[in-house]
């Protein structure tokens, strides 16, 4: 009886290690093209194109380094509205910048930003068609450390891939651009996109609606896309006072649950954003009012589902949070 036992103990645990490593091996080939996203090319003086995006974007570009090769920005309107989402990418050993954005804007932002360059010799700004943004779960078999991680030369990157931590949130994954184009199937597209949900990373202007939203109600600050440090830039004015009054009333949030619409209002308590479903599990983006949270179950049928690293931002008060920083 006992040898029996026995048995069925090392069967489970050899199908349970069995699962473990089919998981890794599958989480491992998770490389592929990411859909509606293209890269805008910045060439020539850096110290000239560097200045030039200091004084439009959120993110202080001079915060580039050998081991922090990307950043992560809003660029806004004048009155500090959000016009989209960007990650910027600054390859070690190399006198190129490249943008990533969604595609629907990539003509548009060339002819932005060429109407603020004024060096038009020392700087070209061009819509960029060799490389392709890809994403990858783990980083490439062998890495283990960010040491020389990121070097043209001395690192993995290469002309024909190069490789960054996600600068939204480490946790979530790992961006490379390839010249080579790996189109997801369904099954990776659901999961990239339920990953990125279960994160609170919202992507490209059909989350982010042009002119309609704050740069910190969609977290932009808790992401690291926004210095408060550095000096003008567009939209500045709006985003500093909403930093230090302490007067983001709404944020953006993953729930879960079916959603439901509840009491017509001009404020809701939650609004619905976007959703993600993988494997029978669905989860949501919604913006929701942070002093209206117990309304949410009630209401709208849903309940906050918050990622680790959103966890400390958040404290409760009698009527519902606040953010931790905000005393």
């Amino acid at each position: 009886m006992k040898i029996i036992l026995d048995e069925k103990r090392n069967n489970c645990r050899s199908l349970k290690q069995k699962k473990k490593q089919d998981m890794l091996r599958s989480s491992r080939r998770l490389q592929h093209l990411v859909p509606g996203r293209k890269l805008i090319r910045v060439q020539g003086n850096q110290e000239k194109y560097l200045k030039l995006f200091q004084g439009l974007l959120t993110q202080d570009v001079n915060l580039f380094s050998q081991e922090r090769p990307a950043l992560y920005s809003h660029l806004l309107d004048d009155k500090g509205r959000v016009l989209t989402d960007l990650i910027l990418y600054k390859p070690n050993e190399t006198n190129f910048m490249l943008i990533e954005t969604d595609e629907a804007l990539q003509d548009r932002l060339v002819m932005f930003f060429n109407k603020y360059n004024l060096s038009k010799v020392d700087i070209k700004i061009t819509a960029d068609e060799e490389y392709s943004v890809n994403y990858m779960l783990h980083p490439p078999t062998g890495v283990k450390h960010v040491k020389n991680y990121y070097g043209y030369k001395t690192g993995i990157n290469t002309e024909e891939k190069l490789y960054f931590v996600d600068p939204r949130c480490s946790d979530f994954g790992h961006r490379y651009l390839s010249k080579e184009i790996n189109e997801p199937n369904e099954h990776e597209l659901a999961y990239y996109n339920f990953r990125r949900h279960e994160h609170c990373i919202p992507e490209g202007i059909k989350e982010i609606p042009m002119k309609r939203c704050t740069p910190l109600t969609y977290n932009l600050d808790w992401l690291h896309g926004v210095s408060f440090h550095k000096g003008c830039y567009l939209g500045q004015e709006l985003t500093q006072r909403t930093h230090f009054s302490g007067a983001v009333s709404k944020r953006l949030v993953p729930v879960v649950g079916d959603f439901k619409e509840g009491k017509p209002s001009r404020r809701p308590a939650c609004e619905l954003i976007s959703s993600a479903e993988f494997k029978g599990e669905k989860i949501s983006l919604a913006m929701v009012r942070l002093q209206r949270l117990k309304e949410l179950k009630k209401d709208y049928g849903v309940e906050l589902k918050l990622p680790v690293w959103m966890r400390n931002k958040f404290r409760p008060t009698s009527n519902g949070y606040r953010d931790s920083e905000k005393v």
